[in-house]
């Protein structure tokens, strides 16, 4: 009788099963970034948010404008309601950068299209001499494409309080957009504020229908 080889994996993103820790293990940290323009070499991060949760379970928030040093388009404006003036007296990124980083631990960074984030966050390092970020990441906008499970676990009360806590931040709202992506299913497989330090969720529940970034 022939022997059925094992199934390869498909080609693509790995699922949250082949990081090899149990799910509600992981600690997961969904973050955008906002920026002058599409190119990491020739635009700069104008606001990042994250939000960091394990077990569905908020453990904190952070979010802050960022000083890009050159001109905000008129284009990027409309899309963000960022101006030059709300930046003015905003941080650099190299000054938010070592905050971010130790808010980001070792968690799974998780993103809608997420390429674009980690491409501007590395480009922001590698101009600061530092290395690159060695986090694993999870991309939203690959997981919206696949197949759903047939059931998932109902969200946890904290854990939309994180998102409603976060949803005065442009950036940090579109990267809640991507919470219930990690935190709520099992794959098979974003006032302003210039202070960047983390702060806890809020206690009360908030809304949960964050917009989310185009596909």
């Amino acid at each position: 009788m022939p022997t059925r080889s094992p199934r390869q994996p498909a080609a693509g993103q790995r699922s949250l099963d082949d990081l090899g820790t149990p799910l509600a293990d992981l600690t997961f940290c969904v973050l955008d970034l906002e920026t002058t323009g599409t190119s990491p070499a020739d635009c700069a991060i104008t606001e990042v948010g994250a939000v960091k949760l394990r077990g569905g379970e908020c453990l904190g928030t952070f979010q802050t404008l960022v000083d890009p040093g050159c001109a905000i388009p008129p284009r990027i404006t409309v899309l963000t309601g960022i101006t030059e003036a709300s930046t003015r007296d905003a941080p650099t990124i190299d000054a938010v950068l070592p905050a971010l980083l130790e808010f980001l631990g070792g968690a799974v960074v998780v993103g809608h299209n997420v390429r674009f984030d980690l491409a501007f966050l590395g480009a922001a390092l590698e101009r600061a001499g530092r290395p690159p970020l060695g986090n694993r990441s999870v991309d939203t906008c690959a997981l919206a494409r696949r197949p759903s499970p047939p059931t998932f676990p109902a969200p946890r009360a904290s854990t939309c309080s994180a998102i409603g806590e976060a949803r005065s931040s442009t950036s940090a709202r579109r990267a809640t957009s991507g919470l219930g992506s990690a935190a709520t299913s099992r794959p098979t497989t974003g006032g302003r504020s210039a202070a960047c330090w983390p702060r806890p969720c809020a206690s009360t529940t908030g809304s949960a229908a964050a917009p989310s970034r185009p596909l």
